[in-house]
């Protein structure tokens, strides 16, 4: 099956380089992606010739699906949705459940369909925010690379860490502090994600480096976080290593055993 992207030529904005990323992820090696300057460039007719799936995206002022042709644009009609909405409605329905049920991850769509198209002033006075998450900590600049596999692969991958967060962590409250024990692979859940979507005070999960170790993380955005003295675990933990700001410190213990004695920690730390 030979499929075609087209999109607008630069400057990208964050819906349509993210669309098109996410469609090049999608299709891989049956997609190719053309740039135009001017959609008069565009021959529908010819390229029905040549392939037998065409998207537009943030172009053609339409928005409209068929067999052999998708318009994912909404220049035409203020109430369309932007780019992004329209192609991960379509093409990615069981990501779109996914980010409904994350409250975080709505708010970060609602960001970038609200600021493409009516702009940064509009999304503040509607969200109040300027950006629910830093998703440029997580993606490829996009002022340094053009739409790619990588950059949809990647954006999939933030979706679905967000959705598992729930599925991997404990969460403890003892004393009006909220601890969180995550229980995979740190590199598929990672700790920014973690304090994001739950906000425990204390993170507790295997050390990166050494899997047979813990980490024990501060929430920097955690009221606590001052009151939080991590060097005191040294009198009932293995601590082998201290972070020289103190926001984390790293223990010879594994996660499996840290539930029984996460009473003695809180208590120690706030000591």
């Amino acid at each position: 099956m030979k499929i075609i992207v087209i999109h607008h030529a630069k400057p990208y904005h964050l819906d349509d380089y993210l669309a098109v990323s996410l469609l090049l992820y999608k299709y891989k090696n049956q997609i190719e992606r053309k740039e135009i300057k001017n959609p008069n460039e565009i021959d529908l007719e010819n390229l029905k010739k040549q392939y037998d799936l065409i998207i537009f995206v943030d172009i053609g002022n339409r928005y409209e699906i068929n067999d052999r042709i998708r318009f994912y644009d909404h220049h035409h009609d203020i109430k369309t949705p932007c780019s992004l909405v329209l192609v991960l409605k379509h093409e990615f329905p069981q990501l779109w459940e996914k980010i409904q049920k994350i409250e975080k991850l709505k708010k970060l769509i609602e960001y970038i369909d609200i600021r493409d198209r009516f702009g940064v002033k509009e999304v503040n006075k509607v969200l109040g925010i300027v950006d629910p998450i830093n998703v440029m900590m997580y993606l490829p600049s996009i002022l340094m690379t053009e739409p790619s596999v990588t950059v949809g692969e990647s954006f999939v991958k933030l979706i679905e860490m967000f959705a598992k967060v729930t599925e991997t962590t404990k969460i403890y409250e003892i004393d009006n502090v909220k601890i969180a024990v995550n229980y995979a692979d740190p590199r598929e859940v990672l700790a920014s994600i973690v304090f994001e979507v739950l906000e425990p005070d204390i993170l507790i999960q295997r050390n990166v480096r050494e899997p047979d170790k813990i980490s024990i993380i501060k929430n920097q955005y955690s009221s606590l976080y001052n009151k939080i003295n991590l060097e005191r675990l040294n009198e009932i933990l293995p601590v082998t290593f201290i972070h020289p700001s103190k926001f984390m410190c790293v223990v010879a213990k594994r996660i499996e055993e840290i539930e029984s004695i996460i009473q003695q920690i809180v208590e120690l730390v706030f000591k």
